[in-house]
């Protein structure tokens, strides 16, 4: 069997929106750049540390390096913004780790290891790389996916000292050796407290 690595992704919802209307020709965004008063690079972030500062000149340098096409940088660049300068910190590091309740943990392994030999392969996703040989599996798992939902839900809300709204929990997605999951960000409007659950993986996974 080839070696994998497997999660379950969770998604946990409070809405937070970035709108963007119209559209400017460059002598009139310039115009308005300089009308408004904006700089670059930003003379500060949410929060205005210098962690956060280095986390984000690191993604907006990837950016431009990793991103040719200027259609899709330009989608990068929004993006970043928004986490870098638009939407709130809930917690003080941004991620942590923490254990989910043993009895689903079981069924969810269960559940992956009953239907893994007959997976098949997820639909093409945009910031997963590696080729057809790498692209990941995928186990409908509607039912389970609603309890871990609502299992984890208190757990995020304690974390993040906020009351959210279940939004979607995905899975069962498997990931096989040499698949990359590019940096990108999620959708503002319900993905901005998030985890993802590890299930199990192989011994000689990567």
């Amino acid at each position: 069997m080839k070696s994998m690595n497997i999660y379950l992704s969770t998604i946990l919802l409070l809405s937070i929106s970035l709108s963007i209307f119209g559209q400017l020709s460059e002598q009139d965004r310039l115009q308005e750049y300089e009308a408004r008063g904006y700089q670059w690079p930003l003379p500060e972030l949410k929060p205005n540390t210098p962690g956060w500062r280095k986390i984000f000149d690191r993604r907006f340098e990837q950016i431009e390096q990793t991103i040719p096409e200027s259609n899709e940088r330009y989608n990068a660049w929004v993006q970043v913004m928004s986490a870098a300068f638009v939407q709130q910190n809930f917690t003080e590091n941004g991620w942590g780790l923490t254990r989910a309740p043993e009895d689903l943990q079981r069924e969810l392994k269960k559940k992956l290891h009953d239907n893994l030999a007959t997976a098949p392969l997820e639909t093409h996703v945009d910031v997963i790389e590696g080729g057809e040989a790498a692209r990941p599996l995928f186990i409908e798992n509607a039912e389970l996916n609603q309890r871990t939902l609502d299992e984890l839900k208190p757990m995020h809300e304690k974390w993040a000292g906020v009351d959210l709204i279940g939004e979607i929990a995905y899975g069962l997605r498997v990931y096989r050796n040499n698949s990359r999951l590019l940096m990108h960000v999620d959708k503002s409007r319900t993905h901005v407290i998030s985890c993802i659950l590890h299930i199990d993986h192989s011994e000689d996974s990567e």
